[in-house]
């Protein structure tokens, strides 16, 4: 299944699909009273049958990356493009979906038909040929171009190490980082997270570090071009559809109404924050001039001295508790976690996938099975950095769902297993929380099933709610036992885990907020060349406690919104954060182990049965009876 084959021979297929599809389309169209049944339900199974077929060689691309998985997910978006673009500006199709009698329908079902009327609209239907043959045309470049920004950043990547011939400046580096890092040669460090991080955080060199961070923040400098093609691209797309920037088109699909509304927002948060985030800013220069005597604080210097400090303050050490958090046992907690919560089992299946680390399990409830889900956690040189969840099947009437959760935790040896930091531990809950929210769906309209048809601001609140519980004592009981003694972690341990839950949560908070609002404003004008770094520094003067060196390029690997979907979205992690606070206020602070299972299984059977067959507005209120408070958000962070 996951074995891509000869990569020609595979393009023919998907070329081969995608034409049968259109030919099955077509005889579609030819149905004299559309109807739910007789051609929506049809359309839906070719549309997972074209996910299924295309996602997997994407997912290969992004797990086991290649010279032959690039080419062969270069010609795939060629042809996904030019298919997407011919059914979703089909006009016939479109007025087919108007015509449905929606009477005697239920509420999914609806669902799906209105969405898909939005689609057509925001795809081109209704407007003339030569206007749609432009939309068609940016679309396929707009694709072609993200893949690029991507592998671009990959290869980088791959391409650059920095090697020290004896470990002088990492000898407080944990000796599992060093492990990791040694080679016959020294210690060799890349730009990989887990890499960057480990040296970040314990380099006694400013100057390494500062090599390193520098190496890191200028990825990617081709990337540059690409960016201004994209937006000027994007920017036209909006305005041929009527829409007066990017944002504005973006905003259709999602929660939040306008940009404006995004951008007031923003300045809400930070102004709250960047107060607290200078406080917090002050105490670490402080702290490390008392240390080592160091005068001036650089973006390169927050790691290192944060830790320090955060050692000092709440005596938290990494690696001590590192040798609690072994990936398996982790991984099994969180199906103690979920089987506590919401009655589920995880049963490991054995299956050879696409690298012998990669693991799959069934889930099953009541002893049927209910969902497949494959994990693969550690890190490699070919695979994609960073953390997802991505859906390969969504549920139907006769078929379960499926899902890839894919992170980049330090990778085992012989020696020694993968033992993650308390920061991976929050990852993988949060990447679990996408996946059981397309997981657990009881809708069986593909398209509106599990995280299908969810709006993308609210997409990461089940993520971001999951999260919270790696700072719930009777959760982390669940999974923080020694590696080699089987000894539980010391409630102390736990204690200050938790005490420390805050830390720097107003810096953490600022840098997410100059992100998002560097993302909404440079879609609500057109920005070309040198404009969009004087954007980034304006942003970054408004919301930034800490100068950024002039050479740091963020943009150009900026994947989320270059190479992802999140494109005057990435707000979405604040805005979804409000409700995911909410939510866990009600669900677990002060709350019994009972109060917190009634509240689960209400969460179970509202956002995540319900998944995007119904707005996420009506869902929060059947679950919480009211609208989400900022404020929740601002004091479990410990801002207000």
């Amino acid at each position: 299944m996951f074995d891509i084959g000869d990569i020609n021979t595979k393009a023919k297929q998907l070329q081969s699909l995608t034409d049968s599809s259109l030919v099955t389309i077509e005889s579609l169209k030819s149905i004299a009273k559309p109807s739910y049944v007789n051609f929506v339900s049809p359309l839906m199974d070719i549309a997972e049958t074209i996910h299924e077929n295309f996602t997997i060689p994407f997912h290969i691309d992004a797990v086991k990356n290649s010279t032959d998985t690039d080419k062969l997910c270069k010609t795939a978006l060629d042809i996904l493009t030019a298919y997407d673009n011919k059914i979703s500006q089909d006009e016939k199709l479109f007025d087919m979906f108007k015509s449905i009698e929606t009477t005697g329908l239920n509420e999914a079902q609806n669902m799906v038909i209105s969405k898909q009327i939005q689609s057509y609209k925001l795809n081109g239907c209704g407007l003339d040929k030569k206007t749609k043959e432009q939309i068609a045309d940016i679309n396929l470049q707009l694709e072609q171009h993200s893949h690029n920004f991507s592998s671009n950043i990959i290869k980088h990547i791959s391409e650059y190490e920095l090697v020290l011939e004896d470990d002088k400046y990492i000898k407080d580096m944990p000796q599992s980082d060093k492990a990791l890092a040694k080679t016959d040669d020294g210690w060799r460090f890349t730009l990989q997270a887990p890499s960057y991080i480990a040296f970040m955080t314990y380099c006694s060199s400013d100057t390494l570090r500062q090599e390193l961070y520098k190496n890191y923040v200028t990825k990617a400098p081709q990337n540059a071009i690409i960016i201004d093609k994209i937006l000027k691209l994007k920017d036209e797309k909006a305005k041929l559809l009527g829409y007066e920037n990017f944002a504005v088109y973006s905003l259709q699909t999602k929660m939040a109404k306008s940009p404006s509304d995004v951008v007031e927002f923003l300045d809400s948060l930070s102004l709250r924050a960047k107060p607290k985030a200078q406080k917090e800013l002050e105490q670490i220069q402080e702290f490390a001039r008392n240390f080592d005597g160091k005068k001036e604080i650089n973006t390169w210097d927050m790691a290192y001295y944060s830790d320090k400090l955060k050692k000092h303050k709440h005596n938290i050490d990494e690696e001590a508790y590192r040798v609690y958090f072994e990936q398996s046992i982790v991984l099994d907690g969180f199906f103690a976690f979920a089987l506590d919560m919401f009655d589920i089992r995880f049963e490991k299946v054995a299956q050879k996938l696409w690298h012998d680390k990669a693991t799959r399990y069934d889930i099953t409830k009541d002893d049927k099975k209910i969902a497949t889900i494959y994990f693969d956690l550690e890190s490699r040189a070919d695979k994609r950095s960073g953390a997802w969840m991505n859906n390969l099947h969504s549920k139907q009437q006769h078929k379960t769902p499926s899902a890839f959760v894919v992170c980049n935790f330090p990778p085992s040896t012989a020696k020694t297993p993968s033992l993650l930091r308390h920061d991976d531990v929050v990852t993988l809950f949060h990447e679990m929380g996408h996946a059981l929210h397309h997981l657990l769906s009881s809708v069986v309209e593909p398209s509106v099933s599990g995280v299908g048809g969810v709006a993308w601001d609210v997409v990461e609140y089940p993520s971001q709610f999951l999260e919270s519980f790696c700072y719930d004592f009777e959760t982390i009981k669940k999974f923080a036992v020694h590696y080699k003694t089987k000894e539980p972690i010391p409630k102390d341990m736990i204690d200050r885990l938790i005490s420390a839950k805050n830390f720097q949560t107003a810096l953490a908070t600022q840098r997410q907020v100059e992100f998002a609002m560097f993302d909404m404003k440079l879609h609500m004008n057109l920005y070309q060349k040198d404009e969009i770094q004087k954007l980034l520094d304006d942003v970054r003067d408004d919301t930034s406690v800490l100068q950024t060196p002039d050479y740091n390029k963020f943009q150009n690997s900026f994947d989320h919104i270059f190479g992802g979907g999140y494109s005057a979205g990435y707000y979405s992690y604040k805005w979804a954060q409000v409700l995911s606070a909410d939510s866990f206020k009600r669900c677990a602070i002060d709350k019994t182990q009972k109060q917190q299972k009634q509240y689960m299984t209400r969460y179970l059977h509202s956002v995540l049965a319900l998944g995007g067959s119904v707005d996420m507005n009506e869902i929060y209120l059947k679950l919480n009876g009211e609208q989400p408070d900022i404020n929740s958000l601002l004091e479990l962070e410990g801002i207000l």
